[in-house]
């Protein structure tokens, strides 16, 4: 997986309400504060733009 597309998956898993840990094993960090810089992304992210990626990801 590409650095993007790990960035997309991460921020995707977590938007659809899986759990950090879940999160932090499929992307395999081996320390969940990695996985925690996903979690200030979102906060980023309009609703709007994650809607529309995981449209057209899983549409």
């Amino acid at each position: 997986m590409t650095q993007n597309g790990r960035h997309t998956a991460g921020i995707l898993s977590l938007e659809l309400g899986h759990s950090q840990r879940d999160t932090q094993l499929m992307l395999r960090h081996a320390s969940g504060d990695t996985t925690n810089i996903y979690l200030h992304q979102i906060g980023k992210l309009g609703n709007s733009a994650t809607a529309d990626i995981s449209k057209a990801i899983f549409d």
